[in-house]
Protein backbone atom coordinates (compact mmCIF):
# COMPACT_ATOMS: atom_id res chain seq x y z
CA UNK A 1 0.00 0.00 0.00
CA UNK A 2 1.52 3.65 -0.78
CA UNK A 3 0.57 6.96 0.63
CA UNK A 4 -3.16 8.24 0.36
CA UNK A 5 -1.58 10.77 -2.66
CA UNK A 6 0.59 8.81 -4.51
CA UNK A 7 0.12 8.03 -8.06
CA UNK A 8 2.02 4.88 -9.53
CA UNK A 9 2.65 3.82 -13.14
CA UNK A 10 -0.18 1.76 -14.32
CA UNK A 11 1.81 -1.18 -15.32
CA UNK A 12 3.21 -1.30 -11.73
CA UNK A 13 -0.68 -1.98 -10.90
CA UNK A 14 -0.62 -6.05 -10.14
CA UNK A 15 -4.84 -5.13 -10.14
CA UNK A 16 -5.53 -3.98 -13.68
CA UNK A 17 -6.92 -7.24 -14.63
CA UNK A 18 -9.96 -6.19 -12.53
CA UNK A 19 -10.35 -3.62 -15.42
CA UNK A 20 -13.42 -4.28 -17.67
CA UNK A 21 -12.87 -1.55 -20.49
CA UNK A 22 -16.44 -1.77 -21.54
CA UNK A 23 -17.65 0.20 -18.08
CA UNK A 24 -16.58 3.33 -19.11
CA UNK A 25 -17.48 6.44 -16.80
CA UNK A 26 -21.46 6.92 -17.26
CA UNK A 27 -24.66 4.96 -15.62
CA UNK A 28 -26.69 6.25 -12.97
CA UNK A 29 -25.94 9.27 -11.68
CA UNK A 30 -26.43 8.49 -7.92
CA UNK A 31 -25.17 6.41 -5.28
CA UNK A 32 -26.15 2.96 -5.55
CA UNK A 33 -26.32 2.86 -2.00
CA UNK A 34 -27.86 6.49 -0.47
CA UNK A 35 -28.63 8.16 -3.57
CA UNK A 36 -25.80 10.68 -2.95
CA UNK A 37 -25.53 12.82 -6.27
CA UNK A 38 -22.08 14.44 -5.26
CA UNK A 39 -18.32 12.90 -5.96
CA UNK A 40 -19.83 9.65 -7.56
CA UNK A 41 -17.68 7.02 -8.77
CA UNK A 42 -17.53 4.28 -10.75
CA UNK A 43 -16.30 0.63 -10.49
CA UNK A 44 -13.97 0.13 -13.38
CA UNK A 45 -15.30 -3.90 -12.71
CA UNK A 46 -18.75 -3.76 -12.76
CA UNK A 47 -20.42 -0.25 -13.53
CA UNK A 48 -21.96 0.18 -10.00
CA UNK A 49 -22.31 3.60 -9.05
CA UNK A 50 -21.10 5.00 -5.57
CA UNK A 51 -20.00 7.97 -3.61
CA UNK A 52 -16.38 8.63 -2.54
CA UNK A 53 -15.30 8.45 0.83
CA UNK A 54 -15.69 12.42 1.48
CA UNK A 55 -19.15 11.59 1.74
CA UNK A 56 -20.99 8.48 2.91
CA UNK A 57 -17.64 6.16 1.51
CA UNK A 58 -19.55 3.95 -0.40
CA UNK A 59 -17.31 3.30 -3.16
CA UNK A 60 -14.86 1.76 -0.31
CA UNK A 61 -17.82 -0.43 0.73
CA UNK A 62 -18.16 -1.64 -2.30
CA UNK A 63 -14.41 -2.75 -2.73
CA UNK A 64 -14.23 -3.95 0.80
CA UNK A 65 -17.08 -6.56 -0.40
CA UNK A 66 -16.39 -7.58 -3.87
CA UNK A 67 -12.60 -7.14 -4.01
CA UNK A 68 -13.17 -4.70 -6.99
CA UNK A 69 -10.32 -2.54 -7.10
CA UNK A 70 -10.45 0.22 -9.81
CA UNK A 71 -12.93 3.32 -9.81
CA UNK A 72 -13.16 6.02 -11.55
CA UNK A 73 -15.40 9.33 -11.44
CA UNK A 74 -18.30 9.64 -13.12
CA UNK A 75 -18.24 11.56 -16.47
CA UNK A 76 -20.43 14.04 -15.09
CA UNK A 77 -18.04 15.18 -12.85
CA UNK A 78 -15.97 16.99 -15.02
CA UNK A 79 -12.14 15.56 -13.91
CA UNK A 80 -10.45 12.26 -14.12
CA UNK A 81 -8.66 9.90 -12.50
CA UNK A 82 -8.22 6.02 -11.92
CA UNK A 83 -7.66 5.04 -8.14
CA UNK A 84 -6.63 1.93 -7.00
CA UNK A 85 -7.81 0.62 -3.77
CA UNK A 86 -5.64 -2.28 -3.96
CA UNK A 87 -2.42 -0.03 -4.50
CA UNK A 88 -3.40 2.69 -2.36
CA UNK A 89 -2.74 4.67 -5.18
CA UNK A 90 -3.78 6.59 -8.13
CA UNK A 91 -2.49 4.93 -10.69
CA UNK A 92 -0.82 7.24 -14.63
Amino acid sequence: MTNEDETIDREDCPHLDALDPSVGTGGPEQCADCGGTEHVRVCQSCGRVHCCESMESHDRDHWEETGHPLIRPHEKQGYDFLWCYGCGAYLS
